[in-house]
């Protein structure tokens, strides 16, 4: 895990980590991505600007879900939605997406919110039970924003430096678009 930056009078120069062991070592490096999300530990620590914050407008629980036969779906209501998105192992995750106003509500049963909402929306699940899946996950603000994604020896990609609601997966899209890019500009 990064825990800090280590910087001289040009700029970042690399990065200091902590291992599962507790040991800390630094790395120096030429550039240091940050690929870490919308929570980014490397915007935090090179204190990228944030230079477009638009409001939240939703919060997510989610599920990995087995035995579902299904491809990308979305299911839209007036103000939520719930999508189902195949990954690997005969997984498939069922996010439920709630108005940002109505967090505080749904999290105090958001097993139940989540089930209500999968059910009234898919119709191919009004039936469903939640043995389904173990862990139900929660994500209580989708951030929108754009930070300044780089600077003097670091620079972020995907959701680290522009971060959208979750469910179009545009930020991992985002991401390894971004990634390819970089890696076309700094390799020789």
């Amino acid at each position: 895990m990064v825990v800090g930056v280590l910087t001289d009078e040009n700029g970042v120069t690399g990065v200091r980590y902590r291992t599962r062991d507790g040991a800390t070592h630094e790395e120096r490096c030429r550039l240091v991505v940050g690929a870490d999300g919308m929570r980014s530990t490397v915007a935090t620590l090179v204190d990228a600007p944030v230079v477009v914050d638009d409001p939240t407008l939703t919060c997510v629980y989610y599920a990995y879900w087995r035995g579902l036969r299904t491809g990308f779906e979305l299911h839209e209501t007036q103000d939520s939605f719930v999508g189902l998105i195949p990954t690997n192992d005969g997984l498939t995750v069922v996010a439920a997406y709630f108005p940002q106003r109505d967090f505080e509500t749904v999290r105090r049963d958001a097993r139940r919110s989540y089930m209500d909402q999968v059910r009234g929306t898919v119709r191919g699940l009004r039936d469903a039970s939640d043995n389904r899946f173990d862990r139900l996950h929660g994500m209580g603000a989708q951030r929108n924003f754009f930070r300044k994604a780089y600077g003097p020896g670091w620079v972020l990609v995907g959701d680290a430096g522009h971060h959208k609601d979750s469910i179009t997966a545009r930020g991992i899209t985002d991401g390894f678009r971004q990634a390819e890019l970089l890696t076309e500009r700094v390799t020789p």
